[in-house]
């Protein structure tokens, strides 16, 4: 057998020489970027061969040197078939397969794959060595450098998981957040693959790191848009309801994110120096988000100037400081909005002064609960500006803007509350309680007779005839009960 392929060693020669003449003269005439990886080594091997085989045969060789000259040629034969089976598969099958897309490590596998073919066909046919002995005399040394390279073989089995994965395939954005490393992946080899970073710096990274830590996939430019979340720190100075429309405008102005989806902008939580929000947004490739960044920082940079707001420096301070109520109001702007509230109009301007310093300022965020329908309470609430909604067995039944109160019979009979009021933005708001009008009505009691008069015309208005008989259905008159209710209420005889 051996014999007969030496025989034919020319013509085994000439085609691998003249494929890859061939796809020399198409690269060169139609200018088509084919492969051209080991194209002129093979050539030149396959001519050293033919000229061998042509020179054996017209000039007589020494019967000691035949053998070594046969071997010669078998080997170059080998050598030249294995880059024509190697050329087929990795170059040009999987080439065009993966419409030009081969991760480096599966070309290689593939090679590697033909070569070791190759290097066994060589061992039996050619030097006629029998791969078992050699296999089993070499069980211990096997043995031994798998224990010593147990990482880079744990590489190169990660490796197969990485390649069949398609959240790793080239040209995902990755994120390393252990290492705070983020890029695009531009190789997958035997034992690491390669990523990109927004700084044009290639990473190496271990497939076995890749297989055990936590890595986000950002996104790929044939899935869609990448989303991406940046951390703005802004003073407690600065109220939420006029911080997110600031920040919200800077990312709507930016041209490098994109409209759809719509960019958002969220709380995110209370730290030590200030207020940290999530501005969320989208690209439609995540290579462009230092310019993104920076655009949209700048941007937030002047608008926060210009509503004379700063940003909270990364320091510590100990103050020492008095307990005080979070939200003041000074004592005349509190007389003056008590003086417009009916109910409380027999009450005279000593009794109003004694009223004041045990009114409280109130601020609710939108969507909480000021009260809640069917619980305990003792006060009354007087909105100062906002708007709230009020609801009635979770039905939204009207709304309550700046001037109008609430809480009355709560406060000056103890009542249940009669429905849910919920602040529909930010709202401020007074509140008495029964423990500050106590104190006037005991030394001036007096004043029951007109809060009765006064919280009478106040039902009349908001109720309707039927819950007014409702109300006066223990006494004569409604004007009766309402008086019967508050001095018991207040422990008046």
């Amino acid at each position: 057998m051996y014999r007969s392929v030496l025989a034919n060693a020319v013509s085994l020669l000439l085609v691998p020489l003249l494929f890859f003449l061939a796809i020399a003269v198409t690269r060169a005439a139609t200018g088509r970027e084919l492969p051209t990886s080991k194209l002129w080594l093979t050539v030149k091997a396959a001519l050293i061969g033919i000229l061998l085989t042509g020179f054996a045969r017209y000039v007589r060789l020494p019967y000691e040197i035949v053998p070594y000259f046969q071997e010669i040629q078998g080997l170059l034969v080998l050598f030249c078939w294995a880059n024509l089976v190697a050329y087929l598969l990795a170059d040009l099958y999987l080439h065009y397969r993966m419409e030009g897309q081969v991760p480096t490590f599966l070309r290689e596998l593939a090679m590697l794959a033909v070569y070791l073919f190759a290097g066994a066909t060589a061992l039996r046919v050619i030097f006629d060595i029998n791969m078992a002995s050699i296999l089993t005399t070499t069980t211990v040394l096997t043995a031994a450098l798998a224990f010593a390279m147990q990482t880079s073989l744990a590489n190169v089995v990660s490796g197969f998981h990485i390649q069949a994965d398609r959240n790793f395939r080239s040209g995902t954005w990755l994120w390393l957040k252990d290492r705070d490393i983020s890029g695009e992946v531009v190789n997958v080899g035997f034992r690491y693959s390669t990523i990109l970073t927004t700084e044009e710096h290639q990473v190496h990274i271990p497939h076995h790191f890749l297989t055990q830590n936590v890595v986000h996939a950002i996104g790929n430019r044939e899935d869609g848009p990448a989303g991406i979340n940046l951390k703005v720190l802004l003073d407690y100075s600065f109220p939420p309801e006029r911080a997110k429309p600031v920040l919200l405008k800077a990312l709507q102005d930016e041209p490098g994110i994109m409209r759809e989806p719509a960019p958002s902008v969220r709380l995110d939580s209370f730290l030590d120096s200030g207020i940290q929000y999530n501005l969320r947004f989208y690209l439609e490739d995540y290579g462009t988000i230092l310019n993104a960044r920076d655009g949209i920082l700048e941007r937030i940079w002047y608008a926060v100037a210009r509503e004379g707001q700063t940003f909270p420096y990364p320091h510590r301070e100990v103050l020492r400081k008095e307990p005080a109520a979070p939200f003041r109001m000074d004592a005349a702007a509190i007389r003056e909005n008590l003086r417009g509230i009916e109910i409380f109009s027999p009450l005279g301007e000593e009794d109003l002064g004694a009223l004041v310093p045990h009114v409280r300022l109130r601020v609710y965020g939108r969507g909480e609960a000021v009260v809640h329908e069917g619980e305990e309470g003792d006060s009354l609430f007087v909105v100062l500006s906002g708007d709230l909604e009020v609801e009635v067995n979770r039905r939204k039944v009207g709304s309550l803007s700046s001037g109008e109160f609430f809480g009355e019979m709560s406060l000056l009979t103890g009542e249940k509350r009669r429905a849910t009021v919920r602040a529909a933005g930010e709202v401020r708001l007074l509140e008495i309680s029964k423990a500050a009008l106590e104190p006037v009505i005991r030394n001036h009691p007096s004043v029951v007779e007109g809060l009765t008069t006064s919280l009478e015309h106040r039902l009349e208005k908001i109720m309707t005839s039927q819950q007014v008989r409702v109300e006066a259905a223990e006494a004569p008159t409604l004007h009766e009960a309402i008086l019967r209710k508050l001095k018991r209420f207040f422990g008046i005889d």
